[in-house]
Parts: structure tokens; C-alpha cells; sequence
């Protein structure tokens, strides 16, 4: 099984952001893509409500993600003009 994962290095411990479906002690190969922690950048933003069914989903996929975003990143307004 090949997969690509999104992982949090933290306290010397490599933790999955998604559950895994592997039995405990499987032994894996990892192949290491360092990314910068968006989580450590601070935001100006205050928190975005969402105003629809179409924003919530981005809302939560972003914060699955780690991402913050701002209301103006988040507008669906100008995706139909």
C-alpha cells in the first residue's frame, strides 16, 4: 500500500493529521516534504462566519488543513460574475 499523508512534527513524534488505517507497530518508510507551519503564522483575521452551505465546506476543509482564512478569500460572491 502507497499512500500520502499530512503529518505534525511535534515533540520529536511524527503525528498523522488523519487517522491511519495500519495495525499498531507496522512498520513504514516515510519520505519527508517539509512544509512551513501555517498554523505558527499569525493571522490579522478575525474568525469568518460562514453564509452558506458552500462556505462551511470551505471553512472545514480549510481547518482540516490548518489554514486560516479571511472573509475576502472566502466570498463565493465573485465566482459567478
Amino acid at each position: 500500500m502507497s499512500d500520502s499523508i499530512d503529518a505534525i512534527y511535534d515533540g520529536g513524534v511524527l503525528k498523522p493529521l488523519v487517522p491511519l488505517s495500519l495495525p499498531d507497530k507496522s512498520r513504514v518508510k516515510l519520505t519527508i516534504d517539509a512544509r512551513p507551519n501555517l498554523a505558527a503564522v499569525p493571522s490579522a483575521a478575525s474568525p469568518v462566519e460562514p453564509r452558506d452551505e458552500w462556505e462551511q465546506r470551505v471553512l472545514g476543509v480549510a481547518k482540516d488543513c490548518g489554514v486560516s482564512l479571511t472573509d475576502s478569500a472566502l466570498s463565493s460572491d465573485e465566482l459567478y460574475e
